[in-house]
């Protein structure tokens, strides 16, 4: 049996069950604006991490303030010691494409507890961290650059 893309997304964010609305009409400015930047991002296809996370973000908006009783995901009590390891191995895999629920699961989490580990760990998301990773390597590599050029 195949499961539906709004299954999956439960799954992601660690519901059984996906809530059942009562109404066809939402009106929550937060809720739109969230699943506007999901399809900008979406339009754009650059950058998978990014995408992720805005959806998981926004069903989890959208299930939390509109959906009926969707219990609340447990939260991580070892938040600080796994945002580490998936931080150094963000640093040594940078270059890849990372998914977050390879790097979720790798630690037995959801991408929701993940995305809220690293929130309240370092106060940004995975998204985040890895962009400022890749920056750092990128500027590293320019600065190797210049110097094996202003030696020659």
């Amino acid at each position: 049996m195949t499961q539906s893309a709004v299954d999956v997304v439960g799954r992601l964010i660690g519901i059984d069950g996906v809530p059942y609305f009562m109404t066809n009409m939402i009106a929550d400015a937060d809720l739109v604006q969230r699943f506007h930047s999901l399809h900008c991002a979406l339009e754009e296809g650059c950058d998978r991490t990014h995408e992720h996370e805005l959806m998981v973000c926004a069903f989890d908006r959208l299930f939390t303030r509109h959906g009926s009783g969707r219990p609340r995901v447990r939260t991580a009590h070892r938040d600080g010691a796994v945002v580490r390891k998936i931080v150094d191995v963000m640093r040594a895999r940078h270059g890849e494409s990372l998914l977050l629920e390879d790097l979720a699961g790798a630690y037995g989490l959801t991408v929701f507890q993940l995305i809220g580990a690293f929130k309240r760990t370092i106060g940004s998301t995975p998204h985040v961290t890895l962009t400022h990773i890749r920056l750092n390597a990128a500027c590293r590599l320019l600065r190797r650059g210049t110097a094996n050029r202003a030696s020659r």
